[in-house]
């Protein structure tokens, strides 16, 4: 469940969006193709019992949900407005220079690769460093991306905010 991925310890800010965005694009193929639970509880309205209970017919009280384009839609677009505004997505986007996974795969491609992102996110949190420290930071993310087995001891105070980031969920 998603609510329980994003209450994970090591869920960092990136991961989080991910998982919030790929949850939007479940609602939304849901309003197109019924699930696997609709189709079983059509079935058990079909045949008259679920689970060997006997199912009656609803009262006149009762409220249908009206097709589930509207149901689907209503989760994803409410997901949606609880996502960081665009400003703050520009942010959370700068953070996945500092994971792996989304690292380009070419040599050429790694050599400044995240540096103006890492520049940006350091000045957006006051990490001050002097113009010796960042050029520091910058040679150990270097270092990192080529080794990729460990993560450089500069860089874990901003690492660190990856996962210290709240996210409005």
């Amino acid at each position: 469940m998603l609510s329980e991925l994003l209450q994970n310890n090591d869920i960092t800010i990136v991961r989080a969006n991910q998982l919030i965005n790929r949850e939007i694009r479940i609602f939304r193929s849901m309003k197109e193709k019924d699930g696997l639970y609709v189709a079983e509880a059509s079935k058990a309205v079909a045949v008259g019992t679920f689970k060997n209970v006997t199912l009656r017919p609803a009262t006149k009280n009762a409220v249908a949900i009206n097709k589930n384009q509207f149901f689907f839609e209503s989760l994803a677009t409410n997901l949606e407005k609880r996502l960081a505004p665009n400003a703050d997505m520009e942010h959370v986007n700068k953070f996945k220079v500092l994971n792996p996974d989304f690292w380009p795969e070419g040599e050429d491609d790694m050599i400044q690769y995240g540096e103006q992102e890492i520049t940006d996110l350091c000045t957006k949190f006051r990490m001050n460093f002097s113009n010796a420290g960042h050029t520091q930071l910058l040679r150990l993310q270097r270092q990192w991306r080529e080794e990729s087995t460990k993560r450089p001891e500069a860089a874990v105070p901003l690492l660190a905010h990856t996962a210290s980031q709240q996210c409005r969920v």
